[in-house]
């Protein structure tokens, strides 16, 4: 980590990272972007946002006897 300080005082702290490769990787950089991509579509987005509200919504009702 490095560290900038200006008199005492610190400023920022930056993590420095090795790139790594493995052949075993899970990680593909052509499916982990969600632009540009035929995988994922934003519309989608919406109805995820929606779906996973519902627990709190149904408890709002429930809570307000509706």
């Amino acid at each position: 980590m490095m560290q900038y300080k200006i008199g005492n005082s610190p400023i920022h702290k930056i993590l420095k990272h090795r790139r790594r490769k493995s052949s075993n990787s899970l990680y593909r950089q052509d499916i982990s972007s969600f632009e540009g991509s035929e995988i994922y579509n934003q519309a989608d987005a919406a109805g995820f946002i929606r779906l996973y509200g519902l627990p709190m919504r149904v408890r709002a009702m429930l809570e307000k006897g509706i």
